[in-house]
Order: structure tokens, then C-alpha cells, then sequence
């Protein structure tokens, strides 16, 4: 299944709303609209909610993106539900402790200390 993904500016955040598979084959996809912003200078939310499948690959996406906003002073925020299978997945790869994991926008936004209006 393609890649989806959605970019929109929310007050002090940058949402990246991703839909479907973020394998190996999608990857360059994440990657390219990420280089249309910058995750050390905005704050960046992954919205992972409508993510079917996540491998190896799409988590070192991920890891690129933390670093890449760690650079800048900030932290990588995800929307992600507990129950959901990235969730699971982070966890195994010890990415939850790393990242700012909420149920909802809003939550995820509280959690960084930023407004997304």
C-alpha cells in the first residue's frame, strides 16, 4: 500500500498526518516531504494513527527525524494510540522513552509545551 502523507501547519507545529505502509518501499517518500521542513527549527508531530505497516526501515526513518529535531533543541512528537500496533513496535525498539507518544493531537501538543491552533 502507497504512502500517504499530509503536511499542515498548526500554530507552532507542523503535523505530518502518514496513512498506510512505511516499509522500505515508502520510505523515500516520509524522508522527501521531510526535507520540506526542518525538524530542528518547528516542532514536528508524526501523526501515525493511519499506519497499517511499520518495518525496519520506517523506524530508522523515524530515528532520522528524533535526531534531526534533537539537533535543533527540540523533541519529536507522534499521535499514536496505545493499543496500536507502532506503539508496540517502538517499544520493542526502545523508541518509546525517545519519543513524545500521545493519543491525540491536542495531548501530543500539551506534552511539548506548544500550541497547535
Amino acid at each position: 500500500m502507497p504512502l500517504g502523507i499530509d503536511l499542515e501547519g498548526r500554530g507552532e507545529v507542523t503535523v505530518l498526518r502518514l496513512a498506510g505502509d512505511l516499509d522500505v518501499y515508502t520510505v523515500r517518500d516520509l524522508r522527501a516531504k521531510a526535507e520540506e521542513i526542518d525538524p530542528g527549527g518547528r516542532q514536528v508531530v508524526l501523526d501515525m494513527t493511519g499506519i497499517r505497516f511499520l518495518d525496519s526501515a520506517g523506524v530508522t526513518a523515524i530515528v532520522s527525524l528524533l535526531n534531526q529535531a534533537r539537533a535543533g533543541g527540540r523533541s519529536l512528537g507522534m499521535v499514536c494510540p496505545a493499543d496500536h500496533e507502532v506503539t508496540r513496535i517502538l517499544a520493542v525498539a526502545g523508541l518509546q522513552a525517545e519519543l513524545v507518544i500521545q493519543g491525540d493531537l491536542a495531548g501530543c501538543c500539551a506534552a511539548l509545551g506548544v500550541g497547535a491552533d
